[in-house]
C-alpha cells in the first residue's frame, strides 16, 4: 500500500514538512502553491519572520529516498501568476529535492493563480 498527500498552499508546506519528518510515511507527495521555505517567503512579502514556524525545504534532507520498494516522488505545482506564493519557491524546492537525490519535479501551470481559478482562456 502507498500513501499519497496533496497539499496546498500552508497545507504544501505542511505535507513537505511531514515528509522530511517522519521518514517513509509517504510515499508519494503533490504539493500546491508550496511556500515551502516559510521565511524566504514571509520575507518576500514584506513580513517579519514566524520563529516557531517549519519549512518543507529545511527537511529535505532527512527525506528517504526509497520508500519500500519505489522512489520517493515528489511533485511540486505553483501558478505562473501566483501572487501569494512565486512560482521561485517551488522551483527552489524541486531543486532542493534534486540535490538530495529525491525524485522530484516542478510544474508551472500558465496563468493559473493561488488558487488556480484564474487561468487565463
Amino acid at each position: 500500500m502507498r500513501l499519497v498527500v496533496l497539499g496546498h498552499s500552508g497545507g504544501a508546506n505542511l505535507a513537505g514538512v511531514i515528509l522530511g519528518r517522519t521518514p517513509g510515511l509517504i510515499d508519494r507527495a503533490m504539493l500546491v502553491s508550496c511556500p515551502c521555505d516559510v521565511a524566504r517567503w514571509r520575507q518576500d512579502r514584506g513580513r517579519g519572520p514566524w520563529p516557531n514556524s517549519l519549512s518543507a525545504i529545511d527537511q529535505v534532507k532527512t527525506i528517504p529516498r526509497r520508500t519500500g520498494d519505489a522512489p520517493t516522488r515528489v511533485v511540486v505545482v505553483t501558478g505562473q501568476n501566483d501572487d501569494n506564493t512565486p512560482p521561485a519557491l517551488g522551483r527552489d524546492y524541486r531543486q532542493a529535492l534534486e540535490a538530495a537525490g529525491i525524485a522530484g519535479s516542478f510544474v508551472e501551470i500558465p496563468g493559473a493563480g493561488h488558487g488556480f481559478n484564474a487561468i487565463a482562456r
